[in-house]
């Protein structure tokens, strides 16, 4: 992320497999973001700092990590599985300056990105 604008994570994929072909896969991208945490039609959304990019929230549903050993997604702890709640219940209503970490995925439908939170912090 450069200047507060957000990856095109389709062409970062795409890229990607052009360099490696099938040797590696991308499970995925994960990022660090700072923000000022709002919401947006009833839902947590991000403000990126930097820029004009909103991210909506959401709670982690997989890590992007690999467990080498075990062959498989590296288990999620109770306190990354529980991020995302806990920064809602925290939350007070006003805008509030966070850093926030996960994976980062495009919606379905529209494009929109999404961060799965894992981690979060405030910001001064």
């Amino acid at each position: 992320m450069k200047d507060g604008r957000l990856p095109q994570l389709k062409s970062w994929a795409r890229t990607f497999r052009d360099h490696v072909g099938e040797a590696f896969v991308l499970r995925g991208v994960e990022v660090t973001v700072d923000g000022v945490l709002a919401e947006d039609d009833g839902r947590l959304v991000l403000r990126v700092s930097g820029g004009d990019a909103v991210l909506r929230l959401a709670a982690l549903e997989g890590k992007v990590q690999w467990d080498v050993a075990g062959k498989r997604e590296e288990p999620a702890s109770e306190a990354e599985r529980d991020a995302y709640k806990n920064l809602g219940v925290t939350w007070k209503g006003k805008p509030r300056r966070v850093r926030l970490t996960g994976p980062l995925r495009e919606a379905d439908k529209g494009g929109v990105l999404i961060l799965h939170v894992r981690e979060y912090a405030d910001r001064p």
